[in-house]
Formats: structure tokens, C-alpha cells, sequence
């Protein structure tokens, strides 16, 4: 069987990325290309400006790609985490390169946490879910102790693409925020659910029978209002979470990976 063909494409500020990338690519005996941004990000300057395009979502302004993704069957994103977020040129090879990218897998530096919503991110902008998604700790790579997640990462790819068989199942990254499917509940008309029998009983105008009827009527008459009471529970669960997501993205922080 022929071989998958597979495809490292990353971006790095300060090497992180860079190290883990190649790492991946040294394994997988693939071929790998690095993300150029036209824009200097060396010093404040460039510290402040890759802040503020994190936290607006901002793409980058890269150079065209030398490889074209649709050449493979598999290619590996990375990007270190900005602002609890993707990074600006990833983002930006993301938005251009949608339409053209095959199975998708992701890999990401972080100082400590992001990871999720940066997968999260990723995942949006390229319209499908990873066969995989690994975080690195930029420590862990620092003291060379990033090989075994790596190859982890690797083995889990290897097992969802196999050769010459289609990509397995995609597998969700574990982001926070998501809400489990709600099954849905018929509306409510309002209208009563009152039964009339056909047949009458035997003395049917007696002071008893008569009393039975007009309970069991008053019982089915009473109207549906269970589902809004659903909702009105739901309702200030969903408001905290998005105020815990406000607090995220209000973080000042970034990974200089």
C-alpha cells in the first residue's frame, strides 16, 4: 500500500513551535514547511502587536504558502497560544487555506493554558474536526522533555490514518464552553386534552357521576407549561457561562512560543 502523505505546517515567534514541529516532522519522515509572517514581531513592539491581534482575531499578513495542502492526506497545524488563543499567522493560513486542506490534525506551546479554545478556534476556521490535537508546555520543550507526548501525538495519528484507507472518525479537541445536545420537547397548543366517552353510564344523572366528570375535567384543562419551566432553569447556567468566557478573554496574557 502507498504510504500517507503528510505535511507539517507551523508558525513560531521564539522557536517553541518550532522545535516541536520539527520533532513531529523527524518522525513522521514528512515534509514540513514554516508559516512567514511579513510583519516584525521582535522586542515590545512586536509583543504588543501580537496581543492585539489575538484578542481581536485579527489574520496576519503571511507570505503565499510553498506547499499546496491538497497535495496530502494529512496535514499537521501548529501554533503557539497568543492571548488564550491562536495565533495570528496560523489564523490567517487557516482563513486561506480552508477550501484547500484535507484531514487536519493540530498541535499547539502554551505557558499553561489556552490550549482548548485555541483548538477550539482552529477547528472553526478550518470547517472540520482533527483526527488529533496535542498540547506542549513551553518547559517541556525547553528541557527536551516533549519526545514521548510527541510521540504519543504520532501513534494516535498513525492509528486514524492508516495506509491507503480513507482518514478514521475526526475526534473533537476537549474545549471548554460546549453544551450537551437538548433533546426537544413538543410546544404546548394551550388547548384542553378533555376526553368525551361515547356511551354514557347507567344513571348518568345521578349527583355522583356528575361530581367524577367535573374533576377529571378540571385535571385535563390544566395547561402544559413544563417546557418554560425548562427554560427558565437553563437560562442562568447559559449566563454564567458566557461571564466566565468574558473573564477569559479579558486575560492579558500571551505565549511567546
Amino acid at each position: 500500500m502507498k504510504p500517507s502523505k503528510i505535511l507539517v505546517v507551523y508558525y513560531s515567534r521564539t522557536a517553541t513551535t518550532r522545535v516541536v514541529a520539527q520533532t513531529l516532522a523527524d518522525t513522521l519522515r514528512c515534509e514540513i514547511e514554516e508559516i512567514v509572517d511579513r510583519r516584525q514581531r521582535r522586542g515590545l513592539p512586536g509583543y504588543l502587536r501580537s496581543l492585539l491581534e489575538a484578542a481581536r482575531r485579527r489574520p496576519a499578513k503571511i507570505a503565499p504558502p510553498a506547499r499546496s495542502p491538497e497535495a496530502y492526506d494529512l496535514v499537521v497545524i501548529g501554533t503557539p497560544v497568543w492571548m488564550m488563543s491562536v495565533s495570528s499567522p496560523v489564523r490567517a493560513y487557516l482563513e486561506r487555506m480552508r477550501s484547500r486542506l484535507p484531514a487536519v490534525a493540530f498541535f499547539c506551546t502554551m505557558g499553561g493554558s489556552g490550549s482548548d479554545r485555541a483548538f477550539a478556534q482552529m477547528e472553526a476556521l478550518c470547517g472540520k474536526a482533527p483526527l488529533g490535537a496535542r498540547a506542549f508546555l513551553q518547559r517541556e520543550v525547553a528541557a527536551e522533555q516533549h519526545r514521548a507526548r510527541a510521540a504519543a501525538f504520532i501513534k494516535e495519528l498513525r492509528d486514524r490514518l492508516r495506509p491507503g484507507e480513507a482518514p478514521a472518525d475526526a475526534v473533537r479537541p476537549a474545549a471548554g464552553g460546549g453544551r450537551a445536545a437538548r433533546t426537544a420537547k413538543p410546544a404546548s397548543t394551550g388547548r384542553s386534552t378533555r376526553t368525551t366517552p361515547r356511551t354514557t353510564r347507567a344513571r348518568a344523572g345521578s349527583g355522583a357521576a356528575r361530581s367524577r366528570r367535573a374533576a377529571a375535567a378540571t385535571v385535563s384543562e390544566a395547561p402544559a407549561s413544563e417546557p418554560n419551566l425548562h427554560a427558565a432553569a437553563e437560562a442562568p447556567g447559559e449566563r454564567v457561562q458566557l461571564s466566565m468566557e468574558g473573564v477569559t478573554e479579558a486575560t492579558p496574557s500571551i505565549e511567546t512560543q
